[in-house]
Protein backbone atom coordinates (compact mmCIF):
# COMPACT_ATOMS: atom_id res chain seq x y z
CA UNK A 1 0.00 0.00 0.00
CA UNK A 2 1.71 3.12 -1.17
CA UNK A 3 2.55 6.30 0.97
CA UNK A 4 -0.04 8.30 -1.04
CA UNK A 5 -2.72 6.15 -0.52
CA UNK A 6 -2.66 5.85 3.46
CA UNK A 7 -2.17 9.41 3.43
CA UNK A 8 -6.14 9.67 1.84
CA UNK A 9 -7.28 6.85 4.74
CA UNK A 10 -5.58 9.17 7.21
CA UNK A 11 -7.02 12.40 5.85
CA UNK A 12 -10.56 10.47 4.75
CA UNK A 13 -11.43 8.16 7.75
CA UNK A 14 -12.70 9.21 11.81
CA UNK A 15 -11.44 7.17 14.14
CA UNK A 16 -14.12 6.72 16.45
CA UNK A 17 -16.20 6.13 13.61
CA UNK A 18 -13.84 3.60 12.37
CA UNK A 19 -14.01 2.19 16.04
CA UNK A 20 -17.36 2.05 15.82
CA UNK A 21 -17.38 -0.26 12.70
CA UNK A 22 -14.86 -2.54 14.22
CA UNK A 23 -16.90 -3.25 16.82
CA UNK A 24 -20.04 -4.10 14.49
CA UNK A 25 -17.73 -6.30 12.33
CA UNK A 26 -16.37 -8.06 15.30
CA UNK A 27 -19.74 -8.62 16.44
CA UNK A 28 -20.98 -9.80 13.44
CA UNK A 29 -18.54 -12.56 12.84
CA UNK A 30 -18.78 -13.13 16.30
CA UNK A 31 -22.44 -13.96 16.11
CA UNK A 32 -22.30 -15.62 12.93
CA UNK A 33 -19.24 -18.28 13.65
CA UNK A 34 -18.62 -18.83 17.57
CA UNK A 35 -22.09 -19.88 18.55
CA UNK A 36 -24.56 -18.06 20.33
CA UNK A 37 -22.46 -19.15 24.16
CA UNK A 38 -19.04 -18.58 22.63
CA UNK A 39 -18.67 -22.18 21.88
CA UNK A 40 -15.29 -21.88 19.70
CA UNK A 41 -13.88 -18.54 20.76
CA UNK A 42 -12.06 -20.58 24.00
CA UNK A 43 -8.50 -19.28 23.26
CA UNK A 44 -5.71 -18.02 22.30
CA UNK A 45 -5.66 -20.05 18.62
CA UNK A 46 -9.45 -18.82 18.09
CA UNK A 47 -8.28 -15.12 17.70
CA UNK A 48 -6.40 -15.45 14.17
CA UNK A 49 -10.30 -17.11 12.94
CA UNK A 50 -11.67 -13.54 14.42
CA UNK A 51 -9.45 -11.32 13.68
CA UNK A 52 -8.38 -12.29 9.64
CA UNK A 53 -11.99 -11.32 8.41
CA UNK A 54 -12.76 -8.69 10.69
CA UNK A 55 -9.20 -7.44 9.11
CA UNK A 56 -10.00 -7.75 5.73
CA UNK A 57 -13.49 -5.81 5.76
CA UNK A 58 -11.87 -3.41 7.62
CA UNK A 59 -9.39 -3.29 4.51
CA UNK A 60 -12.18 -2.93 2.55
CA UNK A 61 -13.92 -0.01 4.41
CA UNK A 62 -10.68 2.03 4.59
CA UNK A 63 -9.62 1.83 0.89
CA UNK A 64 -13.26 2.53 0.20
CA UNK A 65 -12.63 5.46 2.45
CA UNK A 66 -9.35 6.96 0.41
CA UNK A 67 -11.44 7.20 -2.81
CA UNK A 68 -14.47 9.15 -1.05
CA UNK A 69 -15.18 12.40 -2.71
CA UNK A 70 -17.50 13.77 -0.19
CA UNK A 71 -19.10 13.36 3.24
CA UNK A 72 -22.47 12.63 2.00
CA UNK A 73 -24.77 10.60 3.58
CA UNK A 74 -25.59 7.48 0.77
CA UNK A 75 -27.26 4.34 2.02
CA UNK A 76 -27.03 2.61 -1.77
CA UNK A 77 -23.26 3.17 -1.22
CA UNK A 78 -22.90 1.88 2.94
CA UNK A 79 -24.77 -1.19 1.65
CA UNK A 80 -22.48 -1.10 -1.69
CA UNK A 81 -19.28 -1.40 1.54
CA UNK A 82 -20.85 -3.58 3.48
CA UNK A 83 -21.47 -6.38 0.33
CA UNK A 84 -17.96 -5.51 -0.91
CA UNK A 85 -16.26 -5.73 2.91
CA UNK A 86 -18.30 -9.36 3.53
CA UNK A 87 -17.28 -10.86 0.04
CA UNK A 88 -13.67 -9.78 1.16
CA UNK A 89 -13.83 -11.78 4.39
CA UNK A 90 -15.38 -14.79 2.51
CA UNK A 91 -12.60 -14.91 0.43
CA UNK A 92 -10.18 -14.56 3.00
CA UNK A 93 -11.91 -17.77 4.31
CA UNK A 94 -11.49 -19.46 1.53
CA UNK A 95 -7.76 -18.63 0.62
CA UNK A 96 -7.31 -19.47 4.59
CA UNK A 97 -8.75 -23.57 3.85
CA UNK A 98 -5.99 -24.08 1.46
CA UNK A 99 -3.14 -21.90 3.60
CA UNK A 100 -3.24 -22.32 7.42
CA UNK A 101 -6.90 -24.46 7.55
CA UNK A 102 -6.96 -24.03 11.16
CA UNK A 103 -7.05 -20.31 11.19
CA UNK A 104 -10.35 -20.64 9.41
CA UNK A 105 -13.60 -20.31 10.78
CA UNK A 106 -14.70 -24.20 10.99
CA UNK A 107 -18.49 -22.26 10.40
CA UNK A 108 -20.29 -19.60 9.79
CA UNK A 109 -23.34 -18.39 8.68
CA UNK A 110 -25.50 -14.90 8.46
CA UNK A 111 -27.77 -15.86 11.38
CA UNK A 112 -30.13 -12.93 13.09
CA UNK A 113 -27.16 -11.33 15.45
CA UNK A 114 -25.04 -11.44 12.34
CA UNK A 115 -27.75 -9.78 10.47
CA UNK A 116 -28.36 -7.36 12.90
CA UNK A 117 -24.85 -6.91 12.97
CA UNK A 118 -24.50 -6.10 9.29
CA UNK A 119 -26.96 -3.75 9.52
CA UNK A 120 -25.16 -1.99 12.01
CA UNK A 121 -22.32 -0.95 10.12
CA UNK A 122 -24.72 -0.17 7.40
CA UNK A 123 -26.38 2.29 9.66
CA UNK A 124 -23.00 3.51 10.59
CA UNK A 125 -21.64 4.31 7.40
CA UNK A 126 -24.76 5.89 6.10
CA UNK A 127 -25.54 8.16 9.29
CA UNK A 128 -21.24 8.83 9.68
CA UNK A 129 -20.08 8.84 6.20
CA UNK A 130 -15.93 8.97 5.60
CA UNK A 131 -14.95 11.30 3.16
CA UNK A 132 -12.63 14.44 2.95
CA UNK A 133 -12.06 16.62 5.85
CA UNK A 134 -13.29 20.45 4.92
CA UNK A 135 -13.74 23.38 7.05
CA UNK A 136 -17.28 23.78 7.28
CA UNK A 137 -19.19 26.51 5.54
CA UNK A 138 -20.99 28.05 8.93
CA UNK A 139 -16.69 28.54 10.28
CA UNK A 140 -16.32 31.04 7.15
CA UNK A 141 -18.85 33.08 7.61
CA UNK A 142 -20.60 35.66 9.69
CA UNK A 143 -23.88 35.63 11.54
CA UNK A 144 -26.20 38.63 11.75
CA UNK A 145 -28.47 39.05 14.68
CA UNK A 146 -32.06 37.29 13.40
CA UNK A 147 -29.58 34.57 12.70
CA UNK A 148 -28.36 34.20 16.18
CA UNK A 149 -31.89 34.91 17.47
CA UNK A 150 -33.45 32.34 15.11
CA UNK A 151 -30.01 29.55 16.78
CA UNK A 152 -31.07 30.61 20.44
CA UNK A 153 -34.63 29.90 19.74
CA UNK A 154 -33.67 26.00 18.06
CA UNK A 155 -31.55 25.63 20.71
CA UNK A 156 -33.97 26.16 22.79
CA UNK A 157 -36.50 23.82 21.29
CA UNK A 158 -33.72 21.06 21.50
CA UNK A 159 -32.86 21.58 25.45
CA UNK A 160 -36.90 21.71 25.90
CA UNK A 161 -37.63 18.18 23.96
CA UNK A 162 -34.04 16.58 25.31
CA UNK A 163 -34.87 16.98 28.66
CA UNK A 164 -38.99 16.04 29.07
CA UNK A 165 -37.30 12.95 27.45
CA UNK A 166 -34.44 12.57 29.33
CA UNK A 167 -36.96 13.23 32.63
CA UNK A 168 -39.65 10.66 31.37
CA UNK A 169 -37.07 7.88 30.37
CA UNK A 170 -34.69 8.38 33.26
CA UNK A 171 -38.10 8.24 35.92
CA UNK A 172 -38.84 4.72 34.01
CA UNK A 173 -35.42 3.65 34.32
CA UNK A 174 -35.10 4.41 38.00
CA UNK A 175 -38.70 2.62 38.86
CA UNK A 176 -38.24 -0.03 36.75
CA UNK A 177 -34.58 -0.83 37.97
CA UNK A 178 -35.56 -0.20 41.89
CA UNK A 179 -38.13 -2.63 41.29
CA UNK A 180 -35.64 -5.38 39.83
CA UNK A 181 -32.81 -5.01 42.40
CA UNK A 182 -35.78 -5.54 44.98
CA UNK A 183 -36.74 -8.75 43.43
CA UNK A 184 -33.72 -10.58 42.58
CA UNK A 185 -31.21 -11.74 44.99
CA UNK A 186 -28.34 -11.92 42.02
CA UNK A 187 -25.46 -10.07 42.98
CA UNK A 188 -24.42 -9.49 39.55
CA UNK A 189 -27.71 -8.19 38.87
CA UNK A 190 -27.90 -5.99 41.59
CA UNK A 191 -24.44 -4.25 40.71
CA UNK A 192 -26.08 -3.78 37.10
CA UNK A 193 -29.18 -2.55 38.22
CA UNK A 194 -27.80 0.14 41.21
CA UNK A 195 -25.57 1.33 38.28
CA UNK A 196 -28.51 1.66 35.68
CA UNK A 197 -30.39 3.72 38.85
CA UNK A 198 -27.20 5.71 39.65
CA UNK A 199 -27.25 7.09 35.89
CA UNK A 200 -30.82 7.50 35.69
CA UNK A 201 -30.87 9.80 38.82
CA UNK A 202 -28.33 11.44 37.50
CA UNK A 203 -29.30 12.48 34.41
CA UNK A 204 -33.17 13.25 35.97
CA UNK A 205 -31.06 14.91 38.62
CA UNK A 206 -29.28 17.00 35.59
CA UNK A 207 -32.11 17.67 32.96
CA UNK A 208 -33.83 19.37 36.04
CA UNK A 209 -31.03 22.23 36.76
CA UNK A 210 -29.58 22.44 33.43
CA UNK A 211 -33.48 22.48 32.13
CA UNK A 212 -34.26 25.59 33.92
CA UNK A 213 -33.07 28.22 31.58
CA UNK A 214 -35.27 31.08 30.82
CA UNK A 215 -35.80 31.08 26.79
CA UNK A 216 -36.86 34.81 26.23
CA UNK A 217 -33.82 35.68 27.87
CA UNK A 218 -31.26 33.18 25.75
CA UNK A 219 -32.78 34.68 22.89
CA UNK A 220 -32.51 38.32 23.85
CA UNK A 221 -29.09 38.49 24.88
CA UNK A 222 -26.32 36.64 22.95
CA UNK A 223 -23.91 36.68 26.12
CA UNK A 224 -26.47 34.81 27.59
CA UNK A 225 -26.91 32.33 24.82
CA UNK A 226 -23.24 31.79 24.46
CA UNK A 227 -23.05 31.05 28.43
CA UNK A 228 -25.83 28.44 28.12
CA UNK A 229 -23.93 26.73 25.22
CA UNK A 230 -21.03 26.87 27.72
CA UNK A 231 -23.21 24.84 30.46
CA UNK A 232 -25.16 22.31 27.53
CA UNK A 233 -21.73 21.49 26.35
CA UNK A 234 -20.03 20.74 29.50
CA UNK A 235 -23.55 18.98 30.23
CA UNK A 236 -23.68 16.34 27.80
CA UNK A 237 -19.75 15.74 28.40
CA UNK A 238 -20.42 15.04 31.40
CA UNK A 239 -23.27 12.93 30.53
CA UNK A 240 -21.10 10.81 27.97
CA UNK A 241 -18.50 10.16 30.31
CA UNK A 242 -21.09 8.91 32.78
CA UNK A 243 -22.98 6.79 30.20
CA UNK A 244 -19.88 5.01 29.11
CA UNK A 245 -18.01 4.77 32.96
CA UNK A 246 -21.52 3.82 34.50
CA UNK A 247 -24.09 2.47 32.42
CA UNK A 248 -22.08 0.75 29.42
CA UNK A 249 -20.24 -1.26 31.72
CA UNK A 250 -23.57 -2.11 33.79
CA UNK A 251 -25.33 -3.15 30.65
CA UNK A 252 -22.25 -5.64 30.35
CA UNK A 253 -22.75 -6.68 33.69
CA UNK A 254 -26.38 -7.47 32.69
CA UNK A 255 -26.13 -9.34 29.93
CA UNK A 256 -23.47 -11.60 31.09
CA UNK A 257 -24.37 -15.26 31.00
CA UNK A 258 -26.98 -14.50 28.25
CA UNK A 259 -26.70 -15.33 24.70
CA UNK A 260 -24.15 -13.78 22.32
CA UNK A 261 -27.41 -12.27 20.30
CA UNK A 262 -28.54 -9.79 23.40
CA UNK A 263 -24.96 -7.79 23.43
CA UNK A 264 -25.92 -6.45 20.14
CA UNK A 265 -27.16 -3.82 22.50
CA UNK A 266 -23.54 -3.11 23.09
CA UNK A 267 -22.79 -1.82 20.07
CA UNK A 268 -26.15 0.06 19.52
CA UNK A 269 -25.04 1.66 22.77
CA UNK A 270 -21.81 2.80 21.40
CA UNK A 271 -23.54 4.26 18.26
CA UNK A 272 -25.75 6.17 20.58
CA UNK A 273 -22.57 7.09 22.53
CA UNK A 274 -20.70 8.86 19.12
CA UNK A 275 -24.39 11.17 18.61
CA UNK A 276 -24.33 11.88 22.49
CA UNK A 277 -20.86 13.45 21.88
CA UNK A 278 -21.72 15.11 18.61
CA UNK A 279 -23.98 17.01 19.90
CA UNK A 280 -21.95 18.24 23.04
CA UNK A 281 -19.32 18.82 19.74
CA UNK A 282 -22.11 20.98 17.80
CA UNK A 283 -22.89 23.06 21.00
CA UNK A 284 -19.25 23.81 21.70
CA UNK A 285 -19.24 24.94 17.58
CA UNK A 286 -22.46 27.30 18.07
CA UNK A 287 -20.51 28.96 21.07
CA UNK A 288 -17.96 29.70 18.98
CA UNK A 289 -20.17 30.96 16.53
CA UNK A 290 -22.18 33.23 19.12
CA UNK A 291 -18.38 34.00 20.39
CA UNK A 292 -17.32 35.43 17.38
CA UNK A 293 -20.63 37.94 16.72
CA UNK A 294 -20.01 39.11 20.41
CA UNK A 295 -16.93 39.92 19.66
CA UNK A 296 -17.52 41.61 15.87
CA UNK A 297 -20.53 43.08 17.89
CA UNK A 298 -18.67 44.76 20.66
CA UNK A 299 -16.08 45.99 18.39
CA UNK A 300 -18.19 47.71 16.72
CA UNK A 301 -19.56 49.54 19.33
CA UNK A 302 -15.77 50.34 20.31
CA UNK A 303 -15.17 51.85 16.63
CA UNK A 304 -18.56 54.35 16.51
CA UNK A 305 -17.40 55.50 20.03
CA UNK A 306 -14.07 56.23 18.92
CA UNK A 307 -15.25 57.90 15.64
CA UNK A 308 -18.11 59.97 17.76
CA UNK A 309 -14.92 61.11 19.86
CA UNK A 310 -13.01 62.09 17.32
Amino acid sequence: MSAGILTRIAHNTDARICFLEICGVTYVFIAGAFGSKLELLTGASDVPKLVIPTAAVMLVFLLRNAYRRAKESDYATAVIDVVLAMTAAVLSQILLTYVIPDWAMPRWAPTQGGYVGSLFVTLVRTLFPQGPKGQTASSNRSYAQDEIQWLASEFMKQVSKRNAASLILSSIAVVASSWGFAQTETLRLRIALSGIILFALAIFLGSITIGTSNATFVQSSPQVFKTELKRQHRFLKWVFYGYIGVLLPATVVFLIGTHVYEFVVIVYMLLFAELILRKSEAYHGQFRVVESFVFDRDASKSNDKSLRVE
